[in-house]
């Protein structure tokens, strides 16, 4: 039988209540980049400040990703966590 999960991302304004009851899982905000981790950070930090998100991550691009989009690159994304 397959199991279902309710999944949501951590920019959700969600009642810990909530999300305790039904075992909804919280995917935290990511932030990529390029060969700029200031720039990344600095997004990352306005982003988990204006969401109020309590845990984020930032990572910098593989170097195939790079070679493709160039310095300077920023991406937001969610990571999936099932």
């Amino acid at each position: 039988m397959n199991k279902i999960a309710i999944v949501t991302d951590s920019t959700a304004y969600l009642p810990p209540e909530l999300i305790a009851e039904y075992d909804i899982k919280v995917i935290p905000l990511a932030v990529f980049h390029s060969k700029v981790p200031e720039q990344a950070q600095a997004l990352l930090k306005d982003a988990a400040n204006a969401l109020s998100l309590d845990e984020t991550l930032m990572a910098e691009l593989s170097p195939v990703i790079y070679t493709h989009v160039g310095p300077g690159t920023l991406e937001i994304a969610f990571r999936r966590g099932l």
